[in-house]
């Protein structure tokens, strides 16, 4: 039920919403009109909460209406419902059945009213309209994302890296609909609010200012256009055309996070807190906390539970005081580790092997010896003067044993 008039507003209503009394009971045709009605009493009924001035709902034919508040700040509102068919001042229904019918057809509208009270804030405003109502930065995200999810050797491990779990978002992605979500739609009236900032001055300077927070630090469509023109052209870059590294390793500066604070106060009255009832792997969370946001997050899934303890709130909490424990432990883990899987991994004297081939084996139908069920066993294949190299079996029929070799320049 959506009212004209909000009733938290304080002050009396326009002209245009001063109301008329209520409309009377059932009529003497024993045609009785469904109506229902939810009252708002005052704690200290002053006088003007118990006048008879109403503002009416957006449905007037079924006779619901809303008194309007007192300007008291002390006046704390409560809500109760009138009984079925029955609008405030009009007689009940004259027979039981009567009554049954109206009850259950105003059951559902009913529903909504609850006898508690309602406390009004002394300071009561609108939503304001959010960014993301208005514009979502979704090609400079979806560039981004696929660099996250690039698996680059070397780089330092991501959230979804720590442990598998389904549906992982990026974090960039999370990055942009929480900053989004939170941040107010750009108007003259903040930048006005605002007038010594730069990043606040217009519509542009601000969204390029959302970009940075979310940690694209470039251009991506451009970099990423001039990639794929390079690719139609049959050449390859000497230089990467992306000049910045990829948006989830930038974290914000210290003069940003002061500027998201402030302009999050500005507009919602308090420092907002964030709400992730489905966390799973964390990736909304973790990217809250890098905004130092009041974080909660939840799961129904204990694994998920367990990842987001291990992944974000232990993080959170220790900080870099974790560092020294987790080399530590790290260490004692891998070397039991190596000692179990060293029969798995096998390397001859003085190698350092950086990667292994894995292959189904089948019985030899004539020794009965395993062999690798592999149709291509090139590892590079020639091009610009470069020589193809492959593995190569080498067999030993009087053992009936292989062993496998990298030969360059094969065919």
């Amino acid at each position: 039920m959506t009212n004209r008039r909000p009733i938290g507003l304080t002050g009396p209503p326009p002209a245009s919403e001063r109301a008329r009394p209520p409309s009377p009971g059932p009529g003497t045709d024993g045609g009785h009109r469904a109506a229902s009605a939810v009252a708002v009493g005052a704690g200290h009924r002053c006088a003007a909460s118990r006048a008879a001035d109403w503002v009416e709902t957006d449905r007037p034919a079924r006779g619901t209406r809303v008194p309007k508040l007192c300007d008291d700040p002390s006046c704390v509102p409560s809500v109760r419902k009138c009984g079925p068919g029955q609008t405030l001042g009009s007689a009940p229904p004259r027979t039981r059945s009567e009554a049954s019918r109206h009850q259950r057809r105003q059951r559902c509208r009913l529903r909504l009213v609850s006898e508690v009270s309602v406390a009004v804030p002394s300071d009561t405003r609108v939503r304001p309209r959010v960014l993301i109502e208005e514009w979502l930065p979704v090609t400079e995200l979806g560039i981004e994302s696929v660099r996250e999810s690039a698996p680059i050797p070397g780089q330092f491990p991501k959230l979804k890296t720590l442990h598998v779990w389904w549906a992982r978002r990026p974090l960039v992605a999370s990055a942009g609909a929480i900053l989004t979500s939170l941040l107010p739609a750009w108007t003259p009236e903040l930048a006005e609010r605002f007038a010594d900032t730069p990043e606040l001055a217009n519509e542009a300077a601000y969204r390029k200012w959302v970009l940075t927070m979310c940690g694209i630090l470039g251009d991506p469509i451009g970099a990423r256009n001039t990639k794929a023109a390079a690719v139609a052209r049959g050449e390859r870059l000497k230089d990467n055309p992306y000049t910045y590294k990829p948006a989830f390793k930038n974290n914000p500066s210290a003069k940003h996070l002061k500027l998201l604070h402030e302009v999050l106060n500005d507009t919602w009255g308090h420092h907002p807190n964030l709400l992730d009832p489905t966390a799973g792997g964390g990736s909304i969370p973790f990217q809250a906390l890098r905004y130092r946001l009041s974080t909660f997050a939840g799961d129904l899934n204990a694994v998920a539970i367990a990842i987001l303890r291990s992944g974000v709130e232990i993080p959170a909490k220790y900080g870099a005081d974790l560092q020294s424990d987790l080399k530590k432990w790290g260490e004692i883990l891998c070397d039991r580790l190596r000692v179990k899987l060293a029969k798995f991994f096998p390397f001859g004297s003085g190698e350092q092997v950086t990667n292994y081939i894995w292959a189904r084996t089948i019985a030899c139908p004539a020794t009965e010896k395993p062999v690798p069920l592999v149709g291509d066993w090139s590892l590079r294949r020639a091009s610009k003067g470069k020589p193809a190299v492959a593995v190569k079996l080498h067999t030993h029929t009087h053992t009936h044993t292989f062993v496998s070799n990298i030969d360059r320049g094969v065919g």
